[in-house]
């Protein structure tokens, strides 16, 4: 009975923790095409933003991310107390 729940609580869960991975994964997207055309156009042929893939756009913007993720999360744990969420 127990795993019959949990199973229903993780399918209900699934949208969610897809469209928090699509969500992440276009503002991944977003900053590594407005960090690879601020580098391009610095050197001189903003054109080359355009011939690279999609993956490599999201490695460039992984330093970024991930500081945007330890701020919420920091954010989010500092709020934390012994009874519960402080808010």
């Amino acid at each position: 009975m127990k795993s019959v729940k949990s199973s229903t609580a993780m399918v209900r869960l699934f949208p969610q923790v897809v469209a928090a991975l699509v969500s992440l994964s276009a503002l991944g997207y977003f900053i590594g095409w407005r960090e690879a055309s601020a580098y391009y156009a610095a050197l001189g042929p903003p054109w080359a933003v355009s011939m690279l893939p999609p993956f490599a756009l999201l490695q460039l913007s992984a330093p970024i991310i991930l500081a945007i993720l330890m701020g919420g999360f920091f954010a989010f744990t500092s709020q934390i107390s012994v009874r519960g969420l402080a808010f």
